[in-house]
């Protein structure tokens, strides 16, 4: 065995022959490219596999617009503790996007259009001069506004 067997590994003659430099009966020199191609599938298939990522949820963004600032049992703060109600947890799954104009209704205009820039996907209002104002700035974002106490639009009902 002193004797060093030379193996030929890329010959494109033959895909099965044997060494002519080795004494070894029964020694055979294989082609490797059915093999390669098959670890190859393999790989591709087993790291392909492993490699999916989960889907991305997307966070739903309310967006909130009122000419008054919130206070404590405001309809902002039982829009939330509804929104509670129902199973939703803020940052968790759903996001609230707060906007007040301080009682100066001229900064409403503004106020919208920076709601439609954070892409909300409705916008809630207190009342109708809030949603008309949301309606001017956003095309395609769902607009609601509630009022209170059997009144709308500021009339006794």
């Amino acid at each position: 065995m002193s004797k060093l067997c030379r193996m030929q590994f890329f010959d494109s003659k033959s895909d099965k022959r044997k060494s002519k430099t080795c004494a070894e009966p029964g020694r055979n020199v294989q082609n490797l490219k059915w093999g390669e191609i098959v670890a190859i599938g393999l790989t591709f298939a087993l790291v392909g596999a492993v490699a999916q990522a989960q889907p991305q949820v997307k966070t739903p963004k309310i967006g909130y617009l009122g000419a008054r600032p919130a206070a404590a049992g405001s309809g902002y703060e039982l829009f939330r503790r509804e929104i509670r109600a129902l199973g939703y947890v803020e940052g968790k799954n759903i996001a609230f996007e707060y906007r007040s104009a301080d009682n100066k209704l001229d900064r409403l205009p503004a106020l919208a259009d920076e709601l439609v820039r954070l892409k909300v996907d409705v916008i809630v209002t207190p009342g109708a001069a809030e949603a008309l104002v949301a309606k001017n700035a956003a095309r395609t974002i769902p607009i609601v506004f509630f009022g209170w106490g059997g009144s709308c639009c500021g009339r006794a009902g």
